[in-house]
């Protein structure tokens, strides 16, 4: 399962708050699926900081990177304001306890340490035709409804369905 979306998107908060908690509860956790995301930076300069200080955390630690993610979605700011600033988004990470070393983080946020890596995230984004965050697929397959989970569901068990006859 794949998720690609923007860090500034409100759509993608409420996907990140509602969604994604029952994703990794019934499929995730169960070792039924496998969820990723891809950076899709598209609304403004701080999408961009944002996506950056996240590939940060992930190389820092991977694990600590889905703590971060949550933590940027349920602390976002106004989508019309920069809010995704070097200064925000290191002392979340504090905040958040996170096992990274801050001031690499702050390091790579100011030297665009991961930029070729978002830049190939945007690009993956465009050549599969991703229009709007959030915007999920599952074994290739787009989500048309990424809010119904019921939807999801269906989605999920007809790829299961389909690996197993294989």
């Amino acid at each position: 399962m794949v998720e690609f979306g923007d860090f500034k998107c409100p759509a993608c908060a409420q996907f990140t708050g509602v969604i994604k908690p029952q994703i990794v509860q019934e499929y995730v956790n169960q070792d039924k699926a496998a969820f990723y995301f891809v950076n899709m930076a598209f609304i403004g300069p701080d999408s961009e900081t944002a996506s950056l200080a996240a590939l940060s955390v992930y190389h820092q630690n991977n694990d600590a990177f889905w703590t971060y993610y949550d933590a940027l979605y349920a602390n976002q700011g106004d989508e019309n304001a920069e809010w995704a600033t070097e200064d925000f988004l290191v002392s979340l990470a504090e905040k958040e306890k996170l096992p990274v070393d801050l001031d690499l983080l702050r390091k790579d946020i100011q030297e665009r340490t991961y930029e070729s890596e978002l830049q190939n995230d945007i690009s993956i984004a465009k050549d599969t035709g991703v229009t709007s965050t959030p915007t999920v697929f599952i074994n290739g397959h787009k989500v048309d409804k990424p809010f119904d989970m019921e939807a999801i569901d269906a989605q999920i068990k007809s790829a299961s369905e389909a690996v197993s006859a294989e």
